[in-house]
């Protein structure tokens, strides 16, 4: 298991958007937004149409580049993430080539013969069709220092004639030295609610589920826990946004171990000795 990562702050809000062609409706900007549902939606599903470029107006490092709140998109989608100092794209610092936006999800042997996605191992069309979320993650393979990005969709395809993006997220990320604590948790939210009549029937109130972690990074030199984690919560508050990646090297589950969240509370750092701290952290995913 790879260490987490914490990636934060958002490089893009900052950033310049350019490129590709998008709805004056719903233009680039919306993936500024700290608000999912406000989508950009391309004018057509071309290549030309689906892509577009970050100005970040200087080299930055960048680890997690992910694209929250993005469900207008098919199965068959891919994209490629260039970084380059050049604005033209002449050379590249950074390409990831042409990579399944979908890609494996289901662990060889999970499944039982007949259920959908047995023999690909992705994203079963009966799933897809229902909503399922799959938001577009990709962790960095090299470490890479680029002023500006390009992002690439591939989905030309796509039987309603466009894309929507939700959010654009790119960070660099905190790997912390030691992973976190063994005993994490991680599952589900909701604030769904049940009103019962007096004859005896249910009526429910379903809402959306939001995905929750708490987990404990310990035993850090004082050094690092001050600069990085207690840094941590002073920048982010319970509002700012960040993306927590549990393991990035266990592809088969970026999708359902990765996401976009804040804090729910700002813990403290604890020193159960005199140069080593401890410092808890929970997150709820933003929808």
């Amino acid at each position: 298991m790879s260490n987490i990562l914490i990636s934060f702050p958002n490089r893009s809000d900052s950033g310049t958007l350019s490129a590709g062609t998008w709805e004056s409706t719903l233009p680039l900007a919306n993936m500024q937004d700290a608000q999912l549902a406000k989508v950009a939606r391309s004018t057509a599903a071309t290549l030309a149409s689906t892509k577009f470029d970050c100005d970040l107006g200087s080299g930055l490092y960048l680890r997690v580049i992910a694209l929250p709140g993005t469900t207008q998109l098919t199965k068959a989608a891919k994209w490629r993430i260039r970084g380059s100092n050049d604005a033209s794209f002449g050379s590249s610092v950074y390409d990831s080539g042409w990579i399944d936006i979908y890609p494996v999800i289901y662990p060889t042997g999970v499944l039982n013969f007949g259920d959908p996605g047995f023999f690909d191992g992705k994203l079963a069309a009966v799933d897809y069709t229902a909503g399922y979320r799959v938001q577009p993650v990709h962790i960095l393979t090299t470490i890479s220092t680029s002023r500006y990005w390009r992002i690439e969709l591939d989905d030309t395809t796509n039987g309603a004639g466009y894309v929507e993006i939700g959010r654009l997220f790119m960070g660099y990320a905190y790997e912390p030295t030691i992973n976190m604590k063994t005993g994490y948790s991680f599952g589900w939210q909701t604030t769904s609610s049940s009103t019962e009549t007096d004859g005896g029937a249910v009526f429910h109130d379903d809402r959306a589920r939001r995905r929750v972690m708490e987990f404990v990074l310990a035993q850090e030199t004082t050094d690092e826990a001050l600069v990085r984690g207690f840094e941590a919560t002073r920048q982010l508050g319970t509002a700012g946004q960040f993306f927590v990646v549990t393991d990035p090297a266990d592809t088969a589950h970026l999708h359902r171990r990765a996401f976009l969240g804040t804090l729910k509370e700002l813990s403290p750092l604890r020193f159960p000795y005199s140069l080593r701290a401890d410092q808890a952290w929970a997150v709820v995913e933003e929808l």
